[in-house]
C-alpha cells in the first residue's frame, strides 16, 4: 500500500469517528478560551459632567467579572489582563452624539496614548457625557475573540449589569422563554426573559447562576465529544447518559453533558441549579429557534399545570410560575415532534449526578391509526396534518373552523372573526369641539372614551382635520401641546377586541408636528415602548428608538403605517412613511424584532417629556390592513368609500362595464358571468378578480362542497352548500375554486384572482 492511500484511509477513519460525524449547532468558530485581555477607555465631557468612579470601583468590577467567568467556564477562561486608561477629556459633538462618534473619539485618544486597541479581546468604553444610548443603560456586542462594552461611568459599580454586557462582548446573546413575558418572577429582568438563568443580571439569583450549557458548547467550554447528537434514524430505543453541567467546579471530557435532537432541541440535566424559579429539578429542554448564538427558550413540559398563585403574587406572573415544574422528572415523558423522551434511571451525588434517558419512536409506541405520520398519542386532528397551524392557536388547520384566526368566532355569529375584521378600530376624532376628550365616545372598535392623564399643557380636540394626498380625512383632530413640561403626557383607548398572539395588526395615522421639541411623540398599541411608532428625540421618525432616517418638518403632514406580526416567539414590526399601498415587508423603511407579546388591548398616544412642542394626529386606524380609512389608493379620483376596487384604476363607478368577463367594472354589484354545469345544476361564481368574497349561485338542486386552494395546493377555505366564500383574509394571488357534487363526486374548477 502506498503512502498516499494509507494517509487517505487514516483520514477516513478519523473523520468518521462519533466526534467528527456529528452535526451540531454552530461550531466553535470563536473560542473563548484561556486568558482574556480587557481595556477600559475612560472619558468625561467636562462641559456637562464630572467623573464619579474610582480605581477601586473598577478593581471590584474586574474581580467580580473574573470570578463569574471562571465559575461559568469550568475555569477555562479568565481575565488575565485588565488595564485602564487615564480619564480623558472629550467633547460631545452636538450634531452627532451617538455611541459610534464617542467610540471613534475614544479610540483616537487611547491610540495617541500608545494603547494598541486591536490587541485586546474586550474594550470597554466608559463615559460620563450626554452620549445617546437610545434608551439603554449599557450595550455590549462581540463574537468571542473581539468585543466591546459601552457603559455610563455612574453605573460601573453595578457589577451584574456590566458582567451581562461583558458576556455580550464574548458572544453570548439573550435567552428567552416561550411563555415568560416581560416580567420574570420575582421582578423585572431587563433584556432577557429566562426564568432558568440569564448571565449575571438575574437579580435574586445573583452571580451564582449559570449559562445554558448549550452556550457553554458554543463558547468552547463543552467539547463536541461532550454532546450526544441523537440519530435521525434508528432512534427507537436509543439511550444516553447525561451528567449535570451547571454549577460544577470542573469539566470531565469523558462525560456527556448534553444531548441534541434535530437542529433545534438541546437537552440538559440540571438537578441543582441555584435559581429557585424551577422547583422540580431534572431534565430541561431548550428550544434553539435559530443558529445564532444566545437564543434559548426553555420549554414547559407541563404547560398550564400550575394554576394557583403564591400569596401576594400578581396574576401577570402566572405564566412564569407555571415554569416551576418545567423540568422532566423520573417516569414522566415529553414529546418532541414524533419522539418520546423519558427518564429511565438516575444516580450519583454532587458533581457526579447523572440521568439516563431513552428515546422512542412515538409511532412504534402508540401506533398511527390514520397513517398521517403523527402517532396516536399526539394526534390532535386524525386524518389531517397536525403540524399546520397557521394562526398558532393550538388547533391544526384541518380541524380548525377558523384556521387564520386564533380567536375563531368570539361573537358566535358563525363567521370567523378575521373574515369580518372585528379588530378594526377607526377614530377620525369627530367629537364635539370644546368638550373634554375623556367625556366623549366616538370612533369604531373601542370601549368607552379616551382616558387622559392631565398635566401641564393640553390634550384635546381642535377643529379641522389633517389632509394628505389621496386621503380624505373627516371630523376634527387630536392635539398635544406642551408648556415646558418635564413629564410624559398621554391618552389611551381600550379595544373592544384584543389582538392576541398569531394576529397581524396594522396601525396607521396622520401626524403633523406643528412645533418641534426635544421629546418624542409616540403611537403604541399597548404600554410597551418597544412597539411605539412616531417621532423620537429630535425630528427622526422611528420604531421606538430604531430610526428610519426620515425627518419631520414643522407644519408637514406625515402618514405612518406600521405592521405588527405577533408570532408566538417574537414580535416583528415594519414601518412605512408616507406610503399608500406598497406595503411589502422587504421595502419597509424600518424594521424591528422584539420578544413575544401577550396581546394588544389598547391604543395609546403619548408625548414624551422635555420641551414645549405641539403635535396633531388624525385618522387613527388599528385594523387588518394598512390602507387609509377613506383614501384613493389607485389615484382614479374615486375614494374607497365608493370605489369597489381601490387597487385597480380601471375599476370605479364611472367605468365601462365589460359583460361576461366576471369583473364588476362599474361597481354596481352586477356582471354577466359565464356559467358552469354540474349535473342538472348551473353554477355561477363571481366576481373575478375578488377582493373580499366570492358569490356562488346555484340554479337547480345540488348537494355540493366548496374548496379554495392556493397555487401550492394548500386548502385555504372549505365548506358545504356555501353561497359566499370569504377571501378578505387571504393574500393576493391566483387560487383554484373547486365545487364538488357530493352525490356523484364530479366537480368543476375555476381559476380565481384575489386582489387587495
Amino acid at each position: 500500500m502506498n503512502l498516499k492511500n494509507y494517509l487517505l484511509i487514516l483520514l477516513m477513519i478519523f473523520f468518521s469517528s462519533p466526534i467528527f460525524s456529528q452535526t451540531l449547532l454552530p461550531q466553535q468558530a470563536n473560542l473563548v478560551l484561556g486568558g482574556r485581555k480587557m481595556l477600559v477607555i475612560r472619558g468625561v465631557d467636562t462641559a456637562t459632567h464630572t467623573w464619579n468612579d474610582t480605581d477601586t470601583d473598577m478593581e471590584k468590577l474586574r474581580v467580580e467579572l473574573n470570578k463569574y467567568l471562571l465559575n461559568t467556564s469550568f475555569k477555562k477562561a479568565w481575565i488575565e489582563t485588565f488595564e485602564m486608561t487615564p480619564v480623558y477629556n472629550f467633547t460631545v459633538d452636538p450634531n452627532d452624539n451617538s455611541i459610534g462618534a464617542m467610540t471613534n473619539t475614544f479610540k483616537a485618544l487611547a491610540t495617541a496614548d500608545n494603547y494598541d486597541i486591536d490587541s485586546y479581546n474586550i474594550v470597554m468604553y466608559l463615559h460620563s457625557s450626554t452620549t445617546d444610548f437610545r434608551g439603554a443603560g449599557a450595550w455590549g456586542s462581540g463574537n468571542g475573540l473581539r468585543g466591546s462594552i459601552w457603559a455610563n461611568n455612574s453605573l460601573s459599580w453595578f457589577y451584574a449589569g456590566n458582567i451581562h454586557e461583558a458576556f455580550h462582548a464574548l458572544g453570548v446573546g439573550h435567552a428567552e422563554t416561550i411563555e415568560g413575558g416581560d416580567n420574570v418572577f420575582p421582578g423585572s429582568v431587563t433584556g432577557g426573559h429566562d426564568p432558568y438563568h440569564f448571565m449575571g443580571s438575574q437579580g435574586d439569583a445573583g452571580l451564582d447562576a449559570d449559562l445554558p450549557n448549550y452556550m457553554k458548547y458554543l463558547l468552547g467550554w463543552i467539547e463536541p465529544k461532550g454532546v450526544s447528537v441523537i440519530p435521525n434514524d434508528n432512534i427507537d430505543g436509543y439511550t444516553v447518559k447525561l451528567y449535570k453541567s451547571s454549577l460544577v467546579s470542573s469539566y470531565n471530557d469523558q462525560r456527556l453533558y448534553s444531548a441534541q435532537l434535530g437542529d433545534h432541541l438541546w437537552i440538559s440535566y440540571e438537578p441543582d441549579n441555584a435559581n429557585t424559579r424551577i422547583t422540580d429539578k431534572g431534565l430541561l429542554f431548550h428550544y434553539i429557534p435559530s443558529r445564532g448564538s444566545g437564543l434559548c427558550r426553555l420549554l414547559d413540559t407541563n404547560p398550564q399545570s400550575i394554576t394557583e398563585l403564591p400569596p401576594g403574587i400578581g396574576s401577570n406572573y402566572l405564566p412564569v410560575i407555571d415554569f416551576w415544574d418545567a423540568a422532566l422528572t423520573e417516569n414522566e415523558e415529553f414529546f418532541w415532534n414524533n419522539t418520546q423522551i423519558k427518564i429511565t434511571n438516575s444516580g450519583g451525588t454532587g458533581e457526579d449526578k447523572w440521568v439516563e434517558i431513552k428515546f422512542r419512536d412515538c409511532v412504534t409506541v402508540s401506533g398511527d391509526a390514520d397513517n398521517d405520520g403523527i402517532c396516536d398519542t399526539l394526534d390532535q386532528c386524525p386524518g389531517g396534518d397536525d403540524k399546520v397551524d397557521s394562526d398558532f392557536d393550538g388547533i391544526p388547520d384541518f380541524c380548525d373552523t377558523c384556521p387564520l384566526d386564533p380567536a375563531n368566532d368570539a361573537n358566535g355569529n358563525d363567521i370567523c372573526d378575521n373574515e369580518e375584521c372585528l379588530n378594526s378600530n377607526h377614530d377620525s376624532f369627530d367629537y364635539e369641539f370644546g368638550q373634554p376628550l375623556h367625556g366623549q365616545e366616538g370612533g369604531v372598535g373601542y370601549t368607552g372614551a379616551w382616558e387622559t392623564e392631565p398635566v401641564n399643557g393640553t390634550i384635546g380636540i381642535v377643529e379641522g382635520s389633517l389632509e394628505y394626498p389621496n386621503i380624505k380625512s373627516q371630523g376634527n383632530k387630536l392635539r398635544f401641546e406642551f408648556n415646558n413640561e418635564d413629564r410624559t403626557k398621554s391618552t389611551k383607548r381600550i379595544f373592544t377586541n384584543k389582538f392576541a398572539a398569531g394576529s397581524i395588526v396594522w396601525v396607521s395615522a396622520l401626524i403633523k408636528v406643528e412645533k418641534l421639541a426635544d421629546g418624542g411623540f409616540w403611537i403604541k398599541p399597548n404600554n410597551n415602548q418597544n412597539y411605539a411608532i412616531g417621532k423620537r428625540w429630535g425630528n427622526e421618525l422611528s420604531i421606538n428608538n430604531n430610526p428610519t432616517k426620515f425627518r419631520v418638518k414643522e407644519g408637514e403632514v406625515v402618514r405612518l403605517v406600521a405592521k405588527y406580526i405577533l408570532a408566538p416567539t417574537e414580535t416583528r414590526i415594519f414601518l412605512w412613511v408616507n406610503e399608500l399601498s406598497d406595503f411589502e415587508e422587504s421595502k419597509a423603511h424600518s424594521t424591528y424584532t422584539f420578544g413575544p407579546i401577550g396581546d394588544f388591548d389598547h391604543i395609546a398616544v403619548a408625548m414624551e417629556r422635555w420641551g414645549n412642542g405641539i403635535v396633531e394626529i388624525d385618522e387613527l386606524k388599528v385594523s387588518c390592513d394598512g390602507l387609509p380609512i377613506i383614501g384613493d389608493v389607485d389615484n382614479d379620483t374615486f375614494f374607497s368609500d365608493v370605489d369597489c376596487n381601490d387597487a385597480d384604476p380601471a375599476i370605479h363607478p364611472n367605468a365601462t362595464e365589460i359583460p361576461n368577463n366576471g369583473i364588476d367594472e362599474n361597481c354596481d354589484g352586477l356582471d354577466s358571468v359565464a356559467a358552469n354545469k354540474l349535473g342538472s345544476a348551473t353554477i355561477q361564481s363571481f366576481p373575478n378578480p375578488a377582493q373580499s368574497d366570492i358569490q356562488i349561485q346555484v340554479d337547480g338542486t345540488l348537494n355540493y362542497n366548496v374548496e379554495l386552494f392556493d397555487m401550492q395546493g394548500q386548502l385555504r377555505v372549505s365548506g358545504k352548500q356555501l353561497d359566499v366564500v370569504k377571501v378578505n383574509h387571504l393574500p393576493e394571488g391566483i387560487y383554484v375554486l373547486k365545487i364538488t357534487d357530493l352525490d356523484t363526486s364530479k366537480y368543476t374548477t375555476k381559476t380565481i384572482q384575489i386582489v387587495k
